[in-house]
């Protein structure tokens, strides 16, 4: 007879709440263009990206979601750098038909069954 090697008790199933999630999290920002001792009250996960391009110089893409907070800044960093924006183009939003060629979709619904999202 072979003995276990682990123990049961590891193995359990996840209680009900193992899929949620908080909405509230914590956000730090540090830098000489950083104001000091500011409290975000709204800010949100999307704003993140567009806040990093900013402090960073490069463009944000006119159609990224979230927003840049240039409050957290100090006004001499905001006077120096203004927003630049990017028109992105793509070649997939014109029409929704284009995203996947036949194949590709017959492969993606074969997966998508197989997963079970559809019947």
């Amino acid at each position: 007879m072979q003995k276990e090697v682990y123990n049961k008790s590891l193995f359990k199933y996840a209680d009900k709440n193992s899929g949620i999630h908080r909405k509230d999290g914590i956000f730090i920002m540090k830098g000489h263009k950083v104001r000091q001792n500011k409290f975000v009250n709204d800010l949100e996960i999307i704003d993140i990206a567009p806040k990093i391009l900013y402090d960073m110089g490069l463009p944000v893409q006119d159609d990224m979601d979230g927003r840049i907070l240039r409050y957290l800044f100090k006004d001499s960093f905001q006077k120096a750098n203004q927003v630049k924006f990017i028109k992105v183009e793509s070649k997939y939003v014109a029409d929704e038909n284009v995203l996947y060629s036949p194949d590709e979709s017959d492969q993606m619904k074969k997966l998508l069954r197989y997963l079970g999202y559809f019947g």
